[in-house]
């Protein structure tokens, strides 16, 4: 049975990720990010130098590819954060 997420909780959709990316992230079953890929995301997608410490197991591998991959996206599927 899937987590409801709490309202107070990050999510993926406020980081600002394209629909692409959104899509890809449900089918991989992601659904809310953790502390670390919440803090970096936004940052790293503003195009700040980031750096990233956390446990193992908390997302940081998966926090700084997917930035990257929505730099990469057409200006036309990107959702704003550097047109």
């Amino acid at each position: 049975m899937a987590r409801k997420q709490n309202e107070s909780e990050p999510s993926f959709k406020t980081l600002g990720l394209s629909k692409a990316m959104m899509k890809a992230l449900d089918n991989a079953g992601y659904q809310t990010p953790t502390p670390v890929q919440a803090g970096l995301i936004p940052r790293a997608m503003d195009d700040v130098d980031v750096i990233g410490q956390a446990r193992t197991g908390t997302g940081k591998t998966a926090a700084f590819p997917w930035p990257i991959i929505e730099d990469l996206l057409a200006p036309d599927d990107r959702r704003g954060h550097r047109l």
